[in-house]
């Protein structure tokens, strides 16, 4: 940071505990004639629980923490949610341009429903999405660089302000050149505007996950997603891996796509929007045996999001696992049998 005579400023930085109990903390100058005062110096952290052998011998006791969530519908959360899911994410109410479609004029009412309705099921809710090239606001791209900042910042306040209980955040949203970076981010922060946009949110939301979550990372793009990861180091906590595009790839695929990103970014995976559109309900079925048995049993994925579950009302043709009357599909049925109601 860089500071000035009779000011204050807020120093901070992580750091990922490995071998040698931590012991000291420096501060240093780059200037050997400066000085100066620290003050309200604070540690806080994370432990991790490293689970018994007997716990690690068993891969169903390993996954019985990870939730199986899934999304709001049509705007609403459906009385029968929780029958199914244990965790949920709005579609399209938390996005920015939904909140804020005019500047200053917040409209919070549809997001505060579905925390209502989380608080009052204990389930956790995971925001989507803070920072993306895609659904933000229109006005956003008529400021300049230092109005933007400012409403970034304003945005990530308020949103974590008004709901300091949010489990998981994602942060950034399909920052993949050639997917939907958030142009107007780079404009405001500079070609390092991921690491700030999650700063920000560390500073307003310190409670909660913060998740750099991308557009099907598993099949296309990998390589360009693992690089950017790695790239923002411990600014992140997770990474999320949408996994809509996986219809047709088998076990073995997914399983190495996942190896892979965990081996070389190192951090917590959340399967943040899964889906099979098919109309056909055994094609739907052998998907769904081929990859959720994946998602379920690997020790680095903490949770499955599901996008969406009624059919005629999810955004790919043929995704819906349920009819509107709560006929289940085979697909669903195997979900019951076999990990929903286990």
């Amino acid at each position: 940071i860089t500071a000035s005579a009779n000011e204050w400023r807020l120093l901070e930085g992580y750091y990922t505990q490995s071998g040698t109990a931590f012991q000291h903390f420096i501060i240093e100058a780059t200037d050997t004639t400066i000085s100066y005062y620290a003050d309200d110096f604070a540690i806080g952290g994370q432990v991790i629980q490293v689970p018994s052998s007997s716990s690690r011998s068993s891969s169903s006791a390993a996954s019985t923490k990870k939730f199986i969530g899934n999304i709001t519908t049509s705007g609403a959360v459906r009385s029968d949610f929780t029958r199914y899911w244990n965790q949920i994410t709005p579609e399209n109410e938390g996005k920015w341009g939904s909140v804020e479609g005019t500047r200053d004029v917040y409209n919070w009412a549809p997001v505060d429903r579905i925390y209502a309705y989380a608080r009052q099921n204990n389930i956790p809710v995971k925001a989507h999405t803070f920072v993306w090239g895609a659904q933000s606001p229109s006005w956003i791209n008529n400021l300049s660089a230092s109005e933007t900042a400012a409403e970034i910042e304003e945005w990530i306040r308020d949103y974590c302000a008004r709901y300091p209980d949010t489990a998981m955040i994602d942060v950034v949203n399909e920052a993949v050149p050639g997917h939907q970076p958030a142009g107007y981010a780079q404009k405001a922060f500079g070609n390092n505007w991921i690491q700030r946009v999650f700063q920000l949110a560390r500073q307003y939301c310190p409670n909660s996950i913060l998740i750099l979550n991308d557009y099907n990372n598993i099949r296309w793009q990998h390589n360009e997603f693992i690089a950017l990861a790695k790239a923002q180091g411990n600014y992140i906590d997770a990474v999320g891996l949408q996994a809509h595009e996986l219809k047709g790839m088998t076990a073995a695929q997914v399983k190495t796509a996942i190896d892979n990103i965990w081996n070389q970014v190192g951090k917590p995976i959340y399967i943040s929007e899964y889906d099979i559109g098919d109309t056909n309900d055994q094609v739907q079925l052998q998907n769904f045996q081929a990859h959720f048995p994946v998602f379920w049993d690997h020790p680095h994925v903490k949770g499955i999001t599901i996008w969406g579950y009624v059919n005629g009302r999810t955004w790919i043709e043929g995704s819906g696992l349920i009819q509107d009357n709560g006929t289940p599909r085979p697909a669903m049925t195997w979900l019951l049998n076999n990990y929903i109601n286990k």
